[in-house]
């Protein structure tokens, strides 16, 4: 996300500011970076465990951009 001025970077920047305003206001963008890896990196795992439930709501980091 080097490059400023685009929609990814607008993209990134929003999240980081709902980051910060929900969860903690020091949060870094490099912060940003691991929770948003670490919850591509498990989602597998909490769709396989929470198959049937209706509370579980997937937004694919594509529909972001």
């Amino acid at each position: 996300m080097d490059e400023p001025e685009t929609k990814a970077r607008e993209t990134c920047d929003a999240l980081l500011a709902e980051l910060r305003d929900d969860l903690n206001g020091s949060i870094s963008e490099q912060d940003a970076i691991e929770v948003l890896a670490q919850h591509l990196i498990t989602r597998s795992v909490f769709k396989a465990l929470s198959t049937g439930w209706t509370c579980h709501v997937f937004v694919p980091p594509q529909v972001l951009v």
